[in-house]
C-alpha cells in the first residue's frame, strides 16, 4: 500500500463568501498522476490553493504531506510548502537575477547554507529539466518554455513529494507544451506524485493517467475513457 500524500474528507471551499466546491472527497497515493480537468472557474485552482495553504476549506478536512490544512499554524505553512513543488501558468520569475540566482534564491529562502551543495544542486536541476549550459542567462534570454522548465526547476529544489501544476502549459504553443507535459512524466515517473490542473485535453490521449472532473461544485472520479466521452474528443481532437 502507498502512503496517501493529498486527502480531502468532506471539504467545502468558499471564495468571497461564495461556494466553490462542496462536499470534496478525495485522496492521491504518493507518486501517482493525476489530472484535474474542468471548465474555467469550476474550481480547479482552489483545489490547488487549498492543497498548499493558500485558501482555508471551509469546513472538512484536507491533509497534504501530513499536515491538517485546516488547522495548520502559520508558521507550519513554510514547512509545508517545503515539501511541494509549485508551479503556475505565469512563470513568476526573478527577472533581475540568473537563472542560477533564480535557484540560489530559493535555495536560501528555504535555509540551504552551504555554497557547494547549491553549486551541485543547480547543475543537477538544470540538467533535469533539460536547460543545463544555461545557468547565467536571465530569464528574458529564455523562450517560453525555457521559463517554465526553469520554474519546474524551482519547484523541484526540496525534492518534494507532490508537485502541483496549475494549468503550466496555459501560455505555451501546443508543441511546447507537449515537451512540458513529457517534463512532467519524467519527474512523475522518479518517484514524485504530480498534480496538473490542465484545458490541454490531448494530454489525456498522450499521457493516460487519473483525471477528476471538476463540474457544478463537484469532484467526479473518471476513467479516461469517461472523460474522453464526455469532452467528446475523438481520437485526433485537442
Amino acid at each position: 500500500m502507498k502512503n496517501i500524500v493529498v486527502s480531502f474528507r468532506d471539504v467545502d471551499i468558499e471564495q468571497e463568501d461564495n461556494v466553490v466546491m462542496k462536499g470534496i472527497n478525495i485522496d492521491v497515493a504518493e507518486g501517482e498522476f493525476l489530472y484535474l480537468i474542468g471548465k474555467t472557474g469550476s474550481g480547479k485552482s482552489s483545489i490547488l490553493k487549498t492543497m498548499y495553504a493558500d485558501l482555508e476549506p471551509k469546513s472538512g478536512t484536507v491533509k497534504v504531506v501530513g499536515y491538517n490544512v485546516r488547522t495548520i499554524k502559520r508558521k507550519e505553512i513554510a514547512q509545508l510548502r517545503r515539501k511541494l513543488g509549485i508551479v503556475f501558468q505565469d512563470f513568476e520569475l526573478l527577472t533581475d537575477r540568473t537563472v542560477k540566482d533564480n535557484l540560489i534564491f530559493v535555495m536560501e529562502a528555504t535555509g540551504w547554507k552551504s555554497a557547494g551543495a547549491m553549486e551541485r544542486k543547480v547543475y543537477e536541476l538544470l540538467e533535469r529539466v533539460g536547460l543545463e549550459g544555461s545557468g547565467n542567462k536571465y530569464p528574458h534570454q529564455l523562450s517560453g518554455g525555457e521559463q517554465q522548465r526553469l520554474t519546474i526547476a524551482r519547484a523541484l529544489v526540496n525534492d518534494p513529494l507532490v508537485l502541483l501544476a496549475d494549468e503550466p502549459t496555459g501560455n505555451l504553443d501546443p508543441a511546447v507544451a507537449q515537451d512540458i507535459l513529457k517534463l512532467f512524466v519524467e519527474i512523475n515517473q522518479q518517484g514524485t506524485a504530480v498534480i496538473m490542473a490542465t484545458h490541454y485535453h490531448s494530454f489525456l490521449k498522450q499521457y493516460p493517467a487519473r483525471v477528476i472532473y471538476c463540474e457544478d461544485g463537484n469532484l467526479k472520479d473518471l476513467t479516461r475513457n469517461q472523460i474522453l466521452q464526455r469532452l467528446n474528443i475523438g481520437e485526433s481532437g485537442d
